[in-house]
């Protein structure tokens, strides 16, 4: 039998399962670092099922991105997407297939997210955190709630490494007071532009449960909310979150239960695996506390 780091993964999906994706990640089409080929290569790496490339006001990444994955069928999934702002702190994701270089402005977003919506595209509220909370802010969101024009709402990405602690409590109150009441869905990603302040591509993530095959299953799958956000170290650092542990999840319920179990199932099935030696097991812990929780259940077959 091949040593566990060595199985193959699964790359079929069959039937319900968890995978991981980075929602946010930027590529040299809005002056990133990295070229729309490197970041695929760089999530394989990372053990990512799925990515979409978020660039700014531009989608011409995100096709490219899907080119070479559909010429290597080993390489993560990728989500079309790009990212779009009103004004310097109001920005959205628009995943799915759509027109480049969208124009928001506080007088015509909730109009022309309403149409954008009404294509069957996903529309994400990224970074709550960095938005001016003014009145106008405020009722911009509720009306984009209320009118069901808003999926949900990307809660983690490496931003909040800037300032861990002011941050994080910024985004339970957001949780508390916009999400969780409106059952919106939750979303993390990386806001990946470089290798600066940690923001690795898969710092921050989005899990979704799945129960179709292929692309079009994750689409369905984040619009019907069956998500949970997630941000973790990728090495052993205190951030001094309010919770425990190096890494956090967040999300409504069933969903966030049912993740937070998979992960307690999978750290008591290791610990007494009698078939797995040490090094083994320290392999199989490090990619739990990295949050790759579903690469580890196909691992112990």
């Amino acid at each position: 039998m091949l040593p566990v780091w060595q199985r193959p993964a699964d790359r079929a999906w069959p039937g319900e399962r968890w995978i991981s994706l980075d929602l946010h990640i930027h590529s040299t089409y809005s002056q990133a670092i990295l070229n729309p080929k490197i970041i695929l290569e760089m999530a394989y790496q990372y053990s990512l099922d799925g990515i979409a490339i978020s660039d700014h006001q531009e989608i011409k990444g995100a096709y490219e991105a899907r080119y070479w994955a559909q010429q290597n069928p080993a390489l993560p999934r990728v989500l079309l997407s790009q990212e779009v702002s009103a004004g310097k702190r109001f920005h959205f994701l628009i995943l799915g297939e759509s027109q480049a270089n969208i124009q928001l402005n506080r007088y015509n977003l909730v109009r022309q997210l309403e149409s954008i919506s009404k294509e069957g595209k996903i529309i994400i509220l990224a970074h709550p955190w960095s938005i001016a909370y003014n009145d106008w802010a405020q009722a911009c969101i509720k009306e984009l709630i209320m009118e069901g024009i808003l999926d949900g709402v990307e809660l983690f990405n490496s931003g909040l490494l800037d300032h861990p602690k002011k941050r994080f409590s910024l985004v339970r109150e957001f949780f508390e007071e916009w999400v969780s009441p409106y059952g919106l869905g939750v979303y993390g990603g990386s806001d990946f532009h470089g290798f600066h302040k940690e923001r690795f591509i898969g710092k921050g993530r989005t899990y979704v449960k799945i129960d179709q095959e292929g692309v079009q299953g994750i689409y369905e799958a984040l619009k019907r909310r069956r998500t949970v956000a997630g941000l973790f170290p990728l090495e052993s650092k205190n951030y001094q979150w309010p919770e425990s542990g190096e890494s956090i999840l967040l999300g409504n319920e069933p969903w966030l239960g049912e993740l937070k179990s998979l992960r307690s199932n999978l750290q008591a099935l290791v610990a007494k695996k009698r078939v797995f030696n040490n090094e083994e097991k320290i392999f199989l812990n490090g990619l739990i506390e990295l949050g790759h929780f579903q690469k580890v259940f196909d691992l112990l077959g």
